[in-house]
């Protein structure tokens, strides 16, 4: 924390001193070099720029924003962006405005984390809450449905053709409506041949289960990062991906433990 504090304060004195830019984002590596930060997203951020700048010959902004070549390509950050916005519009004026919107913007931003930290604080136990039904929760009770949802389909099937099978050795009727009905006509009443597959039943299951996730992943990442796209698409997609293998491996060891468990006893009842 003091190295990223010591930087930031060279980074304003650098500024400040009245020397061109492209001089300043090489005095402000040497800076990084020192405090043994090259792991540091953003001296990756300005040894892009230093190198647009010495290799290509840009400018500071064409730097930056360069269609082709720009380094903001490589950060897709609207903070980033918009920071960087400001940074090049005062670079054009001059190096003391420069100074007095870097330190401005420094410390408007250390005073949005500490308001960020205590909200994140205050939203922590809803955030929890959410990621718990994103990962778990909605998973689980689609797959506990999908499941026996298709057990149930498959067992008036089952049930059907057992029907039929006793009709056909005992001949057994039944009274409706005051007729008489064999069993295969009470069942034709019923039509459990159109009852909806049990894949298209847990394909739909399924599409209920990914909107799921997908809107509270959406809320979640509003709570944790604002309205970062990065962000919020990285976060739908590894909830996805954790929600979509745990419904598949819930739904087939439902499946299987249900018929080793069930199918079996209703065979030997029969």
């Amino acid at each position: 924390r003091r190295q990223r504090q010591m930087c930031i304060r060279d980074s304003s004195d650098i500024l400040s001193s009245g020397i061109p830019v492209e001089t300043a984002v090489e005095e402000l590596l040497r800076k990084y070099r020192e405090a043994k930060m090259q792991k540091s997203p953003m001296y990756s951020f300005f040894l892009g720029i230093m190198r647009n700048m010495k290799n290509l010959g840009m400018t500071f902004e064409s730097a930056i924003f360069n269609r082709d070549y720009g380094v903001i390509k490589r950060y897709p950050s609207m903070l980033i962006r918009d920071t960087m916005k400001i940074i090049t519009s005062a670079a054009r004026k001059s190096s003391a405005i420069l100074s007095l919107a870097a330190r401005s913007i420094s410390t408007f931003l250390a005073k949005t984390k500490n308001i960020e930290n205590l909200l994140k604080e205050m939203l922590d136990e809803v955030s929890s809450a959410i990621q718990l039904q994103t990962t778990f929760i909605a998973p689980f009770i689609c797959g506990i449905v999908a499941t026996m949802a298709t057990f149930i389909i498959e067992l008036l099937k089952k049930i059907g053709d057992m029907l039929r099978s006793i009709e056909e050795v005992f001949n057994i009727t039944g009274f409706v409506y005051g007729s008489t009905l064999k069993l295969t006509e009470m069942l034709e009443m019923i039509k459990i041949e159109e009852i909806i597959p049990p894949t298209v039943f847990q394909l739909i299951v399924g599409i209920y289960m990914i909107e799921i996730v997908i809107i509270l992943a959406y809320f979640q990442n509003g709570i944790r990062n604002g309205f970062d796209k990065t962000t919020r698409d990285v976060l739908i997609g590894k909830s996805l991906i954790n929600a979509i293998i745990f419904y598949s491996i819930l739904v087939f060891v439902s499946l299987f433990l249900m018929k080793e468990m069930m199918l079996p006893s209703m065979e030997i009842g029969v």
